[in-house]
């Protein structure tokens, strides 16, 4: 769902993610094109009911990967593979890949004396991780995190970790 467009996509008892195509229209685009099945894209978004405010090729901010299958339940609807995320969830890697927020999400949750975390893109071969934590959090934990995102990182990619007291939170007092 989306705020400014509501129901986009559901969810059937077959597990397929069907888009709800009756009343808008999608498209999926990858750097500027249109992607492939398969590919994780932007989507991008034109409603059809809204006489007040139209939103035409409204990009939600949602990556997501389109799929070329039917459903087994027998909808036409058109499918998603997966929502993957938010487009400003990612970081773009000096070789050209993208790591996706889930893996940094998947990284701290084995570990319990991490708190919070962000990462913070300085260029495109430079990352800073900041742990949050109420207790210190021991060099060996930096390390291994140092030693995994820079692997996820690739060849000429640099990582700082650093603890943090406090991380940043926006005008509302949430923190990403």
């Amino acid at each position: 769902g989306c705020g400014e467009l509501g129901v986009i996509a559901f969810e059937c008892p077959n597990r397929g993610l069907h888009l709800a195509h009756e009343n808008m229209v999608f498209e999926f685009l990858r750097e500027g094109r249109p992607a492939l099945p398969g590919e994780s894209a932007s989507l991008v978004v034109t409603n059809l009911n809204s006489r007040v405010s139209p939103l035409v090729r409204y990009e939600i901010g949602d990556l997501v990967v389109p799929s070329e299958k039917r459903c087994d339940c027998g909808r036409p609807s058109p499918l998603l593979e997966s929502v993957s995320g938010r487009s400003h969830d990612t970081i773009r890697t000096p070789g050209g890949s993208v790591i996706h927020a889930l893996f940094f999400t998947h990284l701290f949750d084995e570990l319990p004396q991490v708190h919070q975390f962000r990462v913070v893109q300085t260029r495109i071969d430079r990352l800073r991780v900041e742990l949050r934590s109420d207790r210190a959090i021991e060099a060996s934990v930096r390390e291994r995190t140092e030693r995994s995102v820079r692997s996820a990182m690739g060849e000429g990619g640099g990582v700082e970790v650093v603890q943090v007291a406090q991380l940043p939170v926006s005008a509302s007092g949430k923190t990403r």
